[in-house]
C-alpha cells in the first residue's frame, strides 16, 4: 500500500497518470528477484556459506529489483530513466522510514 501510495503522489507531482493494475505489475515484476533469493537463500545458509556471500547476493538481487522496476516505471509512464530511478529511490526512503519509525507493517507491506 505504501508502494502504490508514493507512487500516485509522485506521479501526480509530475502530471502523469499510472493505472492501478499496472502499478500492481511494476510492483510484482521488481519483487520477482526477492522471491528468487528467497529460494536460494535457505540454500546457501544450509551449506554454510559465508555470511559476506549472502549479502553480497542479496544486494545483487535487490539491484536488479530496482533496475526493473526503474525500466518498467520509466516505459509505462513515459518518464526519463533518471527521473524514474529517483522516484524508485524516494520509495525505498518512504520503506526504510516506515521501518525505523515502526509504522504498522499493513501500510508497508
Amino acid at each position: 500500500i505504501l508502494f502504490m501510495l508514493v507512487m500516485s503522489v509522485q506521479l501526480r507531482a509530475l502530471k502523469k497518470s499510472l493505472s492501478l493494475e499496472r502499478m500492481v505489475m511494476i510492483y510484482v515484476l521488481a519483487g520477482m528477484p526477492f522471491a528468487i533469493f528467497s529460494a536460494i537463500a535457505s540454500t546457501l545458509i544450509a551449506y554454510n556459506v559465508e555470511t559476506v556471500i549472502v549479502n553480497v547476493a542479496f544486494l545483487c538481487f535487490q539491484t536488479w529489483s530496482i533496475m526493473i522496476l526503474i525500466s518498467h516505471l520509466s516505459k509505462s509512464v513515459r518518464i526519463t530513466l533518471t527521473s524514474a530511478g529517483l522516484m524508485s529511490l524516494l520509495c525505498v526512503y518512504a520503506n526504510l522510514a516506515a521501518l525505523f519509525f515502526n509504522l504498522p507493517f499493513s501500510l508497508v507491506f
